[in-house]
């Protein structure tokens, strides 16, 4: 929630749950006020992301010859009796449009799982009806700006098809709206539809949540450990999503011939002890084909009992089926949490770069202590979740190269040097390294107790050599152990951040 100009190296601390600042509350009011005296009592259009070929691609003609599509674009609609939700428990599920931002669409689908986190990422909803406008927030990490939550106003114009429906990501129902005004939202924030392509579900996660989300390879993790970090997520209100593999690489077999769809993602709705055995229920796009193993909609082991007691519904186009968690392991080679941001974690961000001098490499290189480095004083028991993010350049409708980026987290220098820089490594010094990865995002939790003496985390960009040049926001997010706190917080993907958090005890 930081404003104010960006000092490089310089930490800002606040409460994870702390939201919008005042000064984005400000502007969508401000907003909300010149769309209502620009309508004159009608609908509200628009004239920022107006129904043309400028609104939908790059090159304000056509698409790109890379995104392998034709114009699906024949009109501008507003759809009659639309409304934002169905109800107000059912969000509907997800339609998959003509652009291929598959992953916007994914984290869509997995945020839906709990419609009170999708409604949140409407600011105001209250003149839709009346006058065809909305206001949305979007969580977008700058490299310039310390405002992380970023409001959008849109219309309720979409691009439709010859057939009077939205061509691009929408609900089942096409007058449920809330899919089509998030995706309308974002591309105005990015400047057209077609700058909305790139992104990863993690990316999505976040952007539409402001939450901490990271991605587990499920046939890597320990069985019993997955499904307590999967059944603490969902106890403690986050949302999960998987993914499927591929056959021959994080399958068993092919996925397709299971009626699962190759490399796509899930939204994990629920799951739990049940009396079948540990059960988790899924939820595909909807209208791709469902599960046919055990447990799916036609399984002869579903009684008339265990149909009431998991709110079985045999619906073989709603996308939704059960199955075992045995089967989920076999078939599914990422899990996506993402936890929402609250009060319990204080966050700790800093914003810096790596370039020249500064740019050390990992510890295997000697000038890795030229890195930036933040002293950590922990006085008690602490959990801590440590994000690193390389912020999209402002404006760029393009993604940002990825660099090979990591951190360290050393144990400070004994005293009377434990504020020193750390310049020595010597046995036991590394809490944790991680491995190079070329990424935009970096996630790393020490679910265990995080003890004294003070640490100094030591943020580097770990390539073959040293050197890349990016600028980085580093944050440590944590919270300080509770005795009565059996679960591990799932920790969250950023931008080139750090966040470190010691919280409430």
């Amino acid at each position: 929630m930081a404003t104010g100009p960006i000092v490089d190296g310089a930490v800002s601390t606040e409460s994870e749950g702390g939201g919008m600042s005042q000064a984005q509350k400000d502007k969508a009011a401000a907003m909300v006020a010149a769309a209502l005296a620009a309508c004159g009592g009608g609908p509200f259009e628009d004239p920022d992301l107006p129904p043309s070929k400028a609104s939908l691609w790059l090159d304000g003609e056509s698409p790109a010859a890379t995104l392998g599509i034709a114009d699906p674009v024949a009109s501008w609609r507003r759809m009659e009796g639309g409304r934002l939700f169905l109800n107000d428990w059912d969000t509907e599920g997800v339609v998959r449009g003509a652009l291929p931002n598959h992953w916007l669409a994914a984290a869509s689908n997995v945020v839906a799982g709990d419609q009170d986190i999708v409604a949140k990422c409407f600011v105001d909803a209250t003149h839709g009806n009346s006058h065809g406008f909305y206001v949305v927030r979007f969580f977008v990490e700058s490299a310039s700006s310390g405002d992380e939550w970023q409001v959008v106003l849109v219309d309720d114009r979409l691009p439709c098809d010859a057939a009077g429906t939205p061509c691009f990501a929408r609900c089942p129902t096409p007058t449920v709206l809330w899919l089509a005004i998030l995706e309308k939202a974002y591309a105005k924030l990015r400047g057209c539809y077609e700058a909305t392509v790139n992104g990863t579900v993690e990316d999505g996660l976040v952007l539409l949540t402001g939450g901490m989300a990271r991605s587990i390879e499920a046939a890597a993790a320990e069985p019993d450990a997955l499904w307590q970090e999967m059944m603490g997520a969902w106890t403690g209100g986050a949302v999960i999503g998987c993914r499927a593999g591929v056959a021959g690489n994080g399958a068993a077999g092919d996925p397709a011939a299971v009626g699962l769809q190759p490399a796509e993602t899930y939204c994990a709705v629920t799951g739990g002890e049940m009396p079948p055995g540990k059960m988790v229920r899924l939820r595909a796009f909807h209208g791709s084909p469902e599960w046919r193993g055990r447990w799916a909609d036609d399984d002869p082991g579903w009684t008339s009992q265990l149909r009431n007691l998991m709110r079985f519904s045999r619906d073989a186009g709603d996308g939704s089926f059960w199955m075992d968690f045995g089967d989920f392991r076999r078939w599914f080679s990422l899990v996506y949490t993402c936890r929402m941001a609250d009060d319990k974690w204080t966050k700790m961000t800093a914003r810096s770069q790596w370039v020249d001098a500064s740019a050390g490499g990992g510890p295997n290189f000697v000038s890795w202590r030229h890195n930036p480095q933040w002293l950590l004083r922990v006085p008690r028991p602490t959990r801590l979740t440590l994000s690193m993010t390389l912020p999209q350049p402002d404006g760029d409708a393009a993604p940002a190269q990825p660099f090979a980026i990591g951190a360290c987290l050393f144990r400070g220098n004994d005293a009377p040097d434990g504020v020193r820089r750390k310049l020595v490594l010597v046995e036991g010094d590394v809490v944790f390294s991680s491995e190079p990865r070329f990424s935009r995002r970096f996630i790393q939790a020490h679910g265990a107790a995080f003890l004294p003496p003070p640490s100094a985390t030591s943020p580097s960009h770990k390539n073959t050599t040293p050197d890349p040049r990016r600028t980085s926001k580093h944050r440590p997010s944590g919270r300080e152990r509770d005795s009565n706190d059996s679960q591990k917080p799932a920790p969250g993907t950023r931008k080139a951040n750090a966040r470190t958090a010691s919280g409430a005890s």
